[in-house]
């Protein structure tokens, strides 16, 4: 069924997402601006992508791209929203969970095709900021963090992503080198308290005794108050805010060392 629904997605929808593109490109001789992404598009989407046709999910991507969406609003708003839902189908039992996380990687490898080489930008400043982000130890479902770490890089980050067992040895990756900022991710409410001394930990075990802490994920979406209560500096709804959250705490005369 999904193989059927693909291929009409592939003969119909993304021709017609082309004949649009050279139609309004030659309106208007050139790039076009002001591409938003649609339901129907990320419904369209995530059908390729649950039924194994990479490339035509490649295809669907490129229509979009070449009608002026940039590779930012693709990850945002076209991938994220197509993981979300992958999880809302298994939850109305519309797929398996084999169907999400099958999805979830090809939506990584997509991923890493359109962001690729010449992802990296310089610094205005010269100077290049290094983040650390990893899930709270004992969390899945890593594709949102990927998304948050692509937008770090497209911005000019140097970045270390990495998947802790536990709290010691996420405390080992922070004692090891230097970062200006550590993003953590967190869906499980049970978790807030361990989270607290956790951070707490990661702070006096730092090289950077300013180092800024952002917090993320399901815990903190409808309760961006949260971040303080553990000890955060911030909670981010998102990769584009995460980035640029993390950029206003890192500014130059915008942080003073935090005293232990």
């Amino acid at each position: 069924m999904l193989a059927t629904v693909a291929r009409a997605i592939q003969r119909e929808v993304v021709p017609r997402l082309l004949v649009a593109t050279r139609g309004r490109a030659e309106e208007r001789g050139g790039g076009l601006g002001n591409v938003t992404v649609t339901a129907a598009d990320i419904e369209d989407f995530t059908q390729l992508v649950m039924a194994h046709d990479r490339r035509a999910a490649g295809a669907f991507i490129e229509a979009l791209r070449e009608r002026g969406l940039p590779v930012s609003d693709v990850l945002l708003d076209l991938l994220a929203p197509s993981a979300r839902l992958l999880g809302d189908l298994w939850l109305r039992d519309r797929c398996s969970f084999a169907d999400v996380s099958l999805g979830l990687v090809r939506l990584q490898h997509i991923m890493r095709d359109i962001t690729g080489s010449g992802r990296r930008v310089e610094q205005g400043d010269g100077r290049t900021r290094h983040a650390l982000l990893f899930h709270f130890p004992r969390e899945q479902h890593r594709f949102g963090l990927s998304l948050v770490q692509e937008m770090f890089l497209c911005s000019g980050w140097q970045v270390t992503l990495v998947a802790p067992a536990s709290i010691e040895e996420a405390t080992e990756v922070v004692r090891d080198s230097w970062f200006d900022v550590l993003g953590v991710s967190l869906g499980n409410d049970d978790l807030l308290n361990d989270l607290t001394s956790a951070i707490s930990t990661w702070r006096r075990g730092s090289r950077n005794q300013a180092l800024a802490v952002l917090v993320g994920g399901p815990a903190f979406l409808d309760h961006p108050e949260r971040s303080g209560e553990v000890g955060a500096d911030a909670s981010a709804p998102n990769a584009r805010e995460a980035v640029r959250i993390a950029e206003h705490l890192v500014g130059v005369g915008m942080r003073s060392p935090r005293g232990n």
